[in-house]
């Protein structure tokens, strides 16, 4: 299990006329059912309080950790909550000089930027992709299909969740 949670007060940011409170929370909890296979469950949400003259918003969905099928930071507000449920099962595993191993993962997301009029009311995607554990950190290729006909095919090398 992990958590994250941050709150701050800004004092500016662009195109805000005022300042404003921020909080946002984030929870992740795993579970091993055998030795190659595992599921998890993340919860996430942020909020401005209902502040509406924060200028730029702060909070944005949208990209390969945050519904993965919309194209980077297309989801900005500063309301937001985001849910994911997945699995991820060990392939095989690779020579020593390679580090680790080679995995499967595969990820629901379901979300929610409220206040954008013309986004999708509930926006979900589903995630498929295949991580490889290397010397220089996960290397993750994947796909992604989302509603309202949003796709993308990725390459991330770095931090997955």
């Amino acid at each position: 299990m992990q958590a994250y949670f941050r709150t701050a007060w800004y004092d500016a940011n662009p195109a805000a006329t005022s300042g404003f409170p921020l909080s946002e929370l984030q929870i992740a909890g795993f579970k091993r059912f055998s030795k190659p296979s595992s599921i998890f469950l993340t919860a996430a949400g942020g909020t401005t309080f209902s502040s509406s003259q924060t200028g730029a918003p702060v909070f944005s969905l949208g990209g390969i950790r945050a519904l993965a099928a919309y194209g980077t930071n297309e989801l900005l507000n500063n309301q937001y909550s985001l849910f994911r449920a997945g699995c991820i099962r060990q392939l095989a595993e690779l020579p020593p000089f390679m580090r680790k191993d080679f995995d499967f993962i595969a990820v629901y997301e379901i979300g929610k930027a409220y206040g954008l009029p013309n986004a999708s009311r509930l926006p979900t995607d589903a995630v498929a992709g295949i991580v490889i554990n290397t010397i220089f950190g996960p290397v993750l290729v994947g796909g992604a299909y989302g509603d309202t006909g949003h796709h993308k095919f990725f390459f991330n090398l770095g931090q997955i969740f």
